[in-house]
């Protein structure tokens, strides 16, 4: 059974100023503004601003988005930088997220995904 942790935007904050990141993070709550705050805060942060142009992704989930390519997105390596950053918006419209599991098992330390 895989193991979940649900921390508080207060911890996320403390951990990527630090420069801690985690894998993957899933972001939810009653008020949109604030997850696309702390999406651009882990951004921000992990990028500089250089960086962004080649290893800043967005994309914005619809029923037809492709699980597999955010996957074979998430196993490329940054360029000319430590992290990859890779955003998915309104995920809850993605149908086949749950195949993202398969990515989840044994993520790319170099990708971070923003759910």
């Amino acid at each position: 059974m895989a193991k979940t942790a649900t921390i508080s935007h207060r911890d996320i904050i403390e951990e990527v100023n630090k420069g801690v990141f985690k894998p993957v993070y899933l972001l939810m709550g009653e008020e949109g503004y604030y997850i696309d705050k702390l999406t651009d805060f882990i951004a921000q942060k992990a990028l500089t601003e250089d960086q962004q142009a080649f290893n800043l992704t967005t994309i914005y989930g619809t029923p037809d988005t492709n699980v597999g390519e955010i996957i074979n997105m998430a196993r490329r390596y940054p360029v000319n930088s430590q992290y990859q950053v890779i955003i998915v918006k309104e995920c809850q419209n993605v149908k086949k997220i749950d195949d993202l599991a398969i990515y989840l098992q044994k993520p790319v330390d170099r990708t971070i995904i923003i759910l």
